[in-house]
């Protein structure tokens, strides 16, 4: 049960609406400080829409913070957007796989997009070997835009975790269909 209460789009003043939907417990947890979730939203369309970094090694990215974090909301919601811009199956596997420190079938610069993306989600820092292909293989803009978007969805799950936002029902489908393991995370 969430640790705020959702709030009703329809008790919202007309300008801050569309900010909650009704259909989204993150937002209507969230527009507790309608300011704060502008500001996030601007944030998360900057990632989404404006970004030149690719949006598969994008969302394999979020998966792998939600994965990580054991975050089933956060998890499941971008299996769901992933899956729309080319994560596999096979990729959302792997991605437990790499959590668990298996091999995998994936490259290089895939595996070093889930390393960081651990990396920064349970700690602070990416290992200068990592750093390297990241560097190597994006170039500087889109390893910051790759940066970006993983502070952003790591902050991201420590507030849906905190305020225990509860999952809505169509992305049960997608936790049943790809669990979170219990396993120790590879670092």
């Amino acid at each position: 049960m969430a640790r705020v209460p959702y709030v009703e789009t329809a008790s919202l003043p007309e300008e801050q609406r569309e900010l909650a939907p009704q259909n989204s417990h993150i937002f209507r947890a969230f527009v507790h400080s309608a300011l704060g979730l502008r500001r996030y939203k601007a944030m998360t369309k900057y990632i989404r829409e404006e970004t030149r970094l690719d949006a598969r090694l994008r969302e394999m990215a979020l998966i792998q913070i939600g994965y990580a974090s054991n975050c089933v909301y956060e998890y499941t919601h971008h299996i769901k957007t992933g899956l729309r811009y080319g994560v596999s199956p096979d990729d959302i596997r792997a991605i437990a796989d790499e959590t668990a420190g298996l091999p995998t079938a994936l490259g290089a610069l895939e595996r070093a997009v889930l390393h960081t993306a651990r990396d920064l989600t349970l700690g602070f820092d990416v290992t200068d070997d990592v750093f390297a292909v990241l560097a190597r293989e994006l170039g500087n803009e889109q390893l910051m835009e790759l940066l970006f978007s993983i502070v952003t969805y790591s902050g991201t799950v420590r507030l849906l975790t905190a305020l225990r936002v509860d999952l809505e029902d169509e992305y049960r489908t997608y936790a049943e269909q790809f669990p979170i393991r219990s396993a120790a995370v590879a670092r």
